[in-house]
């Protein structure tokens, strides 16, 4: 939503879409800081 968002591997710059498959891992972080929203579907 705002600032650069890095799974640790590659930077996501605001407006992203970004999809984890369950299971999958990544080490989230921001160098300059960022507003992410999140949606965790039930099932």
């Amino acid at each position: 939503m705002d600032g650069v968002f890095n799974d640790g591997e590659r930077d996501y710059p605001a407006g992203s879409f970004i999809h984890a498959p369950a299971g999958s891992s990544h080490v989230p972080q921001s160098a300059t800081g960022c507003t992410l929203f999140l949606f965790y579907p039930e099932g």
